[in-house]
């Protein structure tokens, strides 16, 4: 109870001062997964769409919520002007924190804590921002190229607390900032995941093209046409046909739980078909569906048919339409369009400077240039308002109007 009111206080000082820099969206206050989801795509689809090349190179960095040095954790956050007060509390909290490890013989005597944040405790992943919430002024300082955005906004990393992509318009710029990141990791104590650290080339030609070999303290890195980021899989050609097979193939997965779990308990009803249709399947579908899914609506759309299908025992030639009005079941595409109406209107109550937003601004101006193809995000939604005869709501970007 003590550290929650502890975070609250830290976050709302945190937030009202800009402590903590934009390029970091997690463990933080109206802000989520979708935020980095959105920022990192419109970016692959702006550099695309301008043919420009963009390098992602996606960190991991090993164990390291349990690699922060206490002693430089406390010298930061005075850095940062948390105060002594509150920085003497920290320090106290971690000095007496101790483990117990649960062995053959039972548990071990305590064990002192000597590194790392506290696991499962309320304030730890905010502790952790603060303490590399200097890893992009670290980047500004060292000259590095950027990526330009609307706003005069400059760009060259996003975080969700330590899930870390590094953007970089060349290979011969992917080993500079490199560079810049082991330096950074040495001076605080971190160490790059090698083995777990990929760089994707984004490009419209899906042609193979050879780089110089990219090294971290003289390992290779691997240069690789799809990687996950924060659950959804990145391509190299900016779009999301791989991230689409991907969901499917765990929408299948989940099918096959829910029509065991169906068979088991005798259910026969629609009613619960469809609650579990929605908890279970659409879940594991159309997770981050605003982000990537409007282009593969018919492809997901199958899923959903198969699965009821299969459930009552219908031929494969049974009409779609028929179906669904049966059951009451709206088309898979509904869900996406209303999925990214409201993350429309979540871009549109953001404040100028978040940078979701400035990359929604972006894309708006791509599409009134005519460069409204399917890289677009922006373009994707409007056509599908045109269709419905909303082209002038949208128009509006008032999200009471459109609301």
């Amino acid at each position: 109870i003590f550290t929650s009111i502890l975070l609250k206080r830290l976050n709302t000082w945190a937030e009202q001062h800009s402590i903590i820099p934009e390029e970091q969206a997690g463990f933080r206050p109206g802000r989520g997964c979708q935020d980095n989801l959105f920022t990192l795509s419109a970016i692959i689809s702006i550099k695309l769409l301008n043919n420009s090349s963009l390098f992602g190179i996606f960190v991991d960095l090993k164990a390291a919520f349990d690699s922060v040095s206490h002693s430089l954790l406390y010298e930061k956050l005075l850095k940062l002007g948390v105060g002594s007060k509150i920085t003497n509390i920290t320090k106290s909290l971690y000095d007496n924190a101790t483990i117990r490890v649960l062995t053959e013989n039972g548990f071990t005597d305590d064990i002192q804590i000597s590194a790392g944040i506290l696991q499962g405790e309320p304030l730890s992943p905010f502790l952790f921002n603060l303490f590399i919430s200097d890893l992009t002024r670290f980047f500004k300082e060292k000259g590095v190229t950027t990526i330009k955005l609307a706003n005069y906004k400059k760009l060259s990393l996003l975080c969700y607390a330590d899930d870390i992509v590094i953007l970089a318009t060349s290979i011969i710029d992917v080993k500079e900032k490199l560079l810049i990141l082991e330096e950074y990791c040495r001076l605080n104590s971190l160490k790059i995941n090698t083995s777990k650290t990929k760089i994707i080339h984004f490009s419209k030609s899906t042609r193979p093209r050879k780089f110089i070999q990219v090294c971290v303290n003289n390992i290779p890195l691997s240069i690789v046409n799809t990687h996950s980021y924060l659950g959804v899989p990145f391509s190299l050609t900016g779009k999301f046909f791989q991230a689409s097979k991907y969901f499917i193939s765990k929408g299948k997965i989940a099918t096959n739980q829910v029509r065991q779990i169906l068979i088991n308990s005798k259910a026969n009803s629609i009613k619960p078909i469809r609650k579990l249709l929605d908890a279970v399947v659409k879940s594991s579908l159309l997770y981050a569906c605003e982000i990537w899914a409007y282009r593969y609506a018919d492809d997901l759309e199958a899923v959903q048919l198969q699965f009821l299908k299969q459930i009552f025992n219908l031929p494969k030639s049974t009409p779609n339409s028929y179906l669904r009005l049966e059951c009451a079941i709206f088309p898979v595409k509904l869900t996406i369009v209303k999925s990214m109406l409201s993350f429309l209107l979540k871009l549109l109550e953001m404040p100028n400077n978040r940078l979701p937003r400035i990359c929604f601004d972006t894309l708006l101006s791509l599409d009134s240039l005519s460069y409204n193809n399917s890289y677009n995000w922006v373009s994707q939604l409007k056509s599908e308002l045109i269709s419905i005869g909303h082209l002038d709501t949208f128009l509006t970007l008032n999200p009471l109007t459109i609301r």
